[in-house]
């Protein structure tokens, strides 16, 4: 795909922003004239769509036939904020599913190059529609304005000088370090056949081990990504929670350290134990949103007890992986729900 890419000439970004969802992000409209600067370069096309109704994207992708689709605006645990029209014809939030989103690009039937989700929680389900032969950008927990939109065009200027994507990303995010506060930046690229290093890291780059058990959203999903992960470590094989058509298995391209996984497996049965202690004493935790609510007073300490534990088995877990990963590719540990105010 990459090759007919550069047969054809220049890349072809359509950039869908959301922008009336999205008032708080300050650079939204910096990041969209710092792509549209691109096409100077004459080996870049950019057709900027803001605020048009989810309904239209499938048009817009037929009429443009791009390259790359970017996203600009808010995300929410895997799913994206979109406008759409309501059953009176008005204007309405809308949150469009990984499965939604890949219908779009599948109407017609495209050859994408790439995907840049540049928004909040936007990496969860990537493997669902990572293009053949090609990748897709999305974060894996909020990621700050400045940075974000800092970091889009600056990946495609490489991309646009002839970089390979991967390179184009590592170059891009070394510039952005010094504006996340020391951390991380929690930008992550899927492929179809990544590296060990890469894959490893990308195992844990869901909903189940970036937020503590008191934001009760990441235990919906935890007993899966368990299973999940085990499965990852033993087979070299990461695959999708959910059938859909598309890419559905990350392979790694290559064997994983035995070492590495003998080291890991202990850990995530420990998680697994804490997982499994937690739901039998307090199965609504984990069944239902918002049940930190309804717990009784009298019980919210031992809920407090099992739940840090969980938090910081799941730390121990991620520690060991950050001791086999790059700095850039370094897992970000939790807080423990004691410190969180959804407790009180």
């Amino acid at each position: 795909m990459r090759e007919a890419l550069a047969r054809r000439g220049p890349f072809r970004i359509l950039v869908w922003a959301q922008l009336r969802l999205a008032p708080d992000l300050l650079y939204a409209n910096d990041e969209i004239r710092w792509i549209m600067a691109l096409e100077a370069r004459s080996r870049c096309v950019v057709d900027v769509q803001v605020d048009r109704f989810w309904t239209d994207l499938p048009g817009a992708v037929e009429s443009f036939q791009p390259d790359i689709v970017h996203f600009i605006g808010h995300g929410k645990r895997g799913a994206l904020l979109a406008i759409d029209v309501d059953e009176t014809g008005m204007p309405a939030e809308r949150k469009v599913s990984p499965r939604e989103l890949l219908e779009a690009f599948r109407k017609p039937p495209m050859c994408l190059s790439g995907v840049f989700l540049n928004g909040c929680d936007t990496a969860h389900w990537a493997p669902h529609f990572v293009p053949n032969g090609g990748w897709l950008i999305g974060t894996n927990k909020r990621l700050s304005d400045d940075a974000g939109a800092f970091f889009a065009p600056r990946f495609y200027e490489y991309l646009v000088d002839g970089m390979s994507d991967g390179d184009a990303f590592d170059r891009a995010y070394a510039e952005i370090a010094g504006m996340v506060d020391g951390e991380s930046a929690p930008l992550v690229r899927w492929v179809e056949d990544p590296d060990p290093e890469d894959f490893l890291s990308k195992v844990f780059s869901r909903q189940g081990f970036l937020t503590p058990v008191s934001f009760e959203g990441s235990l919906l999903d935890l007993g899966e990504a368990i299973g999940g992960v085990r499965q990852s470590l033993s087979k070299g094989a990461l695959a999708t929670r959910a059938e859909m058509p598309g890419s559905s298995t990350i392979y790694c391209r290559g064997p994983l350290d035995p070492h590495v996984v003998a080291r890991l497996m202990p850990r995530l049965t420990a998680v697994d134990v804490d997982y499994r202690q937690l739901r039998n004493e307090f199965p609504d935790v984990v069944r239902y949103a918002d049940a930190w609510m309804e717990i009784p007073s009298a019980s919210k300490s031992r809920l407090l007890e099992l739940a840090d534990r969980l938090d910081r088995s799941r730390n121990e877990l991620l520690r060991t992986a950050n001791d086999h990963l790059p700095d850039r590719k370094r897992l970000p540990l939790m807080a423990v729900s004691s410190s969180a105010d959804v407790t009180a």
